[in-house]
């Protein structure tokens, strides 16, 4: 919505991705408006495949670059809106920052009707990569391809860590013993050592004793009283209606 982020142009192929709010230049292809907020002021990018461009010419959009990973942790997911008759193809590619070789990890073809489709694809990279999304012009200018809502799983930010014997943390590269796991105390810096822990009831405790005062609860990233906003919770943007954020009564009476 305020830019592209750190995706940007590759300045080695024929054309280029447009950052754009609603209808494309061309009728009968394109979409009518972005996923994000479903109208006419959201942005996406597309590429616009009327002249000059010709049949065969491609645009890449191109990530920065992120760790090697190999044990399918790592998800990029996005929305992809491909309506025209002239439609050809778009392609989401791996490339090695050593290689520089391109490696497929989705492709789409052919008129997918005029609404925007969710994918979700899993990352497999054995050398530090960029994401590459590589749009290919059709046989004529009904052949807009675009993209929004791309996001990745905390994991692709980290990569890999082998930890034999130990346990991974979740979105550092850290390991801890296994004995830390679900000990009370958070080991990883991230917390993730003590979040999903089972919770049982005291052993220790004499008969006809009390419990004594505890350490509070370790916050887990599910944890929320709204006190102070959403925490990490939010909409989905595919459901008919959302949540409200709200104090007091609901306008509804009874």
């Amino acid at each position: 919505e305020n830019g592209t982020c750190t995706w940007s142009n590759s300045k080695t192929d024929k054309f280029d991705w447009i950052h754009h709010t609603g209808f494309t230049l061309s009728g009968l292809t394109g979409p009518n408006y972005d996923h994000t907020y479903g109208n006419r002021s959201g942005h996406y990018v597309y590429i616009e495949t009327s002249a000059p461009r010709v049949s065969g010419d491609y645009a890449d959009f191109m990530s920065a670059s992120y760790p090697a990973t190999t044990d399918k942790s790592c998800h990029i997911r996005f929305y992809y809106h491909m309506f025209g008759n002239h439609v050809a193809n778009v392609t989401l590619y791996a490339q090695s920052q050593t290689t520089k070789t391109l490696s497929q990890l989705w492709s789409m073809s052919g008129n997918q009707d005029n609404i925007w489709h969710r994918a979700d694809v899993t990352v497999v990279s054995s050398d530090q990569y960029n994401f590459v999304f590589r749009g290919v012009r059709g046989s004529g200018y009904q052949g807009d391809i675009a993209l929004d809502d791309i996001t990745l799983t905390p994991t692709c930010l980290t990569g890999n860590v082998n930890c034999p014997g130990q346990f991974a943390c979740v979105t550092v590269k850290q390991c801890v013993a296994t004995s830390a796991r679900c000990d009370g105390t958070p080991d990883c810096s991230d917390g993730s050592d003590e979040v999903g822990c089972p919770t049982t009831a005291p052993t220790n405790v004499p008969t006809g004793g009390t419990v004594g005062p505890t350490s509070p609860p370790t916050p887990c990233p599910a944890n929320c009283d709204f006190e102070s906003g959403r925490c990490a919770f939010k909409d989905d943007l595919n459901a008919d209606f959302t949540f409200t954020l709200d104090r007091a009564g609901t306008p509804s009476f009874q």
